[in-house]
């Protein structure tokens, strides 16, 4: 059995999608599943076959990738890319049985119909709630988009929010199975007390609260409403220690939005708050920055799951978050951390202030915390849930 993973943004340009199907793709190698990429890029040098991470890579070069993802791309250039795309596909078509699409959106899921005359199998893992508005790419194509999407074998849904969007939208339920993102839960793990002291210690910050937050710079993740709010927490608790990681623009390689970073550096500047945010930059290891943290913020506005906070929580630190799609999958409401109703920046607010005043709950929240993730969401109970889908599309079974 070989699944050919076909990724619309894959590295150098990240969204957390992407990182996710590249997570799953290396624990089901480590199962024996055969895998290879086909990938869009905006690299002229990398038309042709490449290795990412040895896998094999199969791009298609798009000029306008950016512009693409960006939803901005005239319908021409769409039917363009499709043809491309359909082409790359019949030419590896003896190379794979089952196509895994990452992303239910137009031209994609066209990749059924395709499918079924080529023979071959198609699962798509939905990755925004937003995927299933197919009226955002017009009348016309957003019934062409939904008439592909019904036509898919397999429909995997990373939230609940998800499901219940597309069972309520006419899809057949016995095609949609929820599986959430998958975290590596060896990696992203809690440390002792004395251990997360002398790591903060070694990173320079000496009797501070952390605080974090991690993802791209920009105003879908709600970074700016995040550090709106924190001149009055940063009053209230001096000690406090706020830690921002991620890339700050399109040119450090975080994809969809627009740079905010200057508008944001006006507001700590604006309220004296230098000494106490810290911006990383993209750093390529995140999890000690979440070994030290005491609480970790998350004002996104739209998601599918956040991997930032399964990482986060895999760490057993608590997590205050906006009620998007995949958090109230991953956050019980007050058993292992909060969820806000989106925009609503005072209660955002006051949930940092309580758990900020509160250790013993913020201690058995992390203890919580921790426990749902193991239970829950390992990236190798994950896979497991592929490769039973992989197997029920194709007559040879596969046992690890």
């Amino acid at each position: 059995m070989r699944i050919c993973f076909f990724l619309p943004i894959f590295p150098p340009i990240y969204g957390g999608g992407a990182i996710q199907a590249i997570k799953l793709a290396k624990e089901l190698r480590k199962k024996g599943i055969d895998i290879f990429f086909v990938a869009l890029t905006n690299e002229s040098s990398k038309k042709g076959t490449g290795i990412f991470e040895g896998f094999e890579v199969f791009y298609i070069y798009i000029k306008n990738l950016t512009t693409y993802i960006e939803g901005h791309t005239p319908k021409f250039d769409k039917f363009s890319l499709i043809i491309k795309i359909f082409a790359t596909f019949i030419r590896f078509r003896k190379r794979y049985s089952v196509i895994h699409i990452q992303g239910m959106s137009y031209p994609f899921t066209l990749l059924s119909l395709l499918a079924k005359l080529l023979r071959k199998k198609t699962i798509v893992k939905v990755t925004m709630l937003q995927e299933t508005n197919f009226r955002n790419c017009g009348r016309i194509f957003g019934m062409i988009s939904k008439y592909s999407a019904i036509r898919l074998n397999k429909i995997v849904t990373i939230s609940s929010m998800i499901q219940e969007r597309l069972i309520n939208d006419g899809f057949d339920k016995s095609k949609i199975i929820f599986i959430p993102n998958g975290v590596d839960i060896q990696k992203f793990t809690p440390l002792p007390p004395d251990q997360k002291e002398v790591l903060k210690t070694q990173m320079g910050i000496v009797e501070k609260t952390v605080i974090t937050y991690v993802g791209g710079i920009i105003y879908r993740k709600g970074v700016d409403q995040l550090i709106s709010i924190w001149a009055t927490i940063a009053e209230r608790f001096p000690e406090t220690y706020l830690i921002l990681v991620g890339p700050r623009s399109e040119e450090e390689g975080v994809a969809g939005e627009n740079f905010c970073y200057k508008e944001i550096q006006k507001d700590i500047n604006k309220h004296g708050m230098g000494n106490i945010i810290h911006f990383t930059g993209r750093v390529n290891n995140v999890t000690k920055y979440l070994q030290i943290s005491d609480l970790f913020v998350f004002p996104s506005t739209m998601e599918g799951m956040p991997n930032a906070i399964l990482e986060t929580m895999a760490c057993g630190v608590p997590a205050v978050a906006y009620h998007v799609s995949g958090t109230d999958d991953i956050i019980t409401n007050g058993e292992n951390g909060r969820i806000i109703e989106i925009g609503d920046k005072l209660a955002f607010q006051k949930a940092v202030i309580e758990l900020l005043q509160d250790k013993k709950t913020r201690k058995y929240y992390s203890l919580q915390a921790r426990k749902g993730i193991v239970e829950k969401f390992s990236l190798d109970y994950v896979s497991d849930q592929y490769i039973k889908i992989y197997n029920s599309l194709t007559e040879n079974r596969f046992v690890y």
